[in-house]
């Protein structure tokens, strides 16, 4: 398989899994209203059965208590939300207590069609 190949290959490929994300968000939506209002908050289909459920997460809100108990492994308890960082400090803050590191991203995009006779070089 030649590189252009490869990378038309990835373009739908990706194309593909957005548009099954997105109908698995939609579907998985549904499927939740509908088992809501089910008493038992299940259902079954021919292959597999779905069901609601709680599921209980602890968080931790008291910042001050959370690095008291952590003590030096604070650092390594905690992430830094660099996005909501950016909405609240701005770019600037962040460029001044941070640093870039270089990255290398793999874009993939759609070609705009042709529009015209495509010339041969000479």
């Amino acid at each position: 398989m030649t590189l252009a190949e490869k990378i038309d290959r990835l373009g739908r490929l990706r194309d593909r899994i957005h548009a099954l994300e997105t109908e698995e968000k939609a579907l998985a939506g549904d499927v939740r209203k509908a088992l809501a209002a089910r008493p038992g908050k299940r259902a079954d289909g021919a292959k597999y059965s779905a069901q609601l459920y709680s599921a209980p997460r602890t968080v931790v809100e008291d910042l001050p208590a959370l690095r008291k108990a952590a003590g030096r492994r604070f650092l390594r308890v905690v992430r830094a939300d660099v996005k909501a960082a950016r909405e609240l400090l701005g770019e600037d803050v962040l460029r001044r207590i941070g640093r870039r590191l270089p990255r290398k991203q793999l874009k993939v995009f759609r070609k705009a069609p042709a529009t015209g006779p495509r010339r041969r070089p000479k």
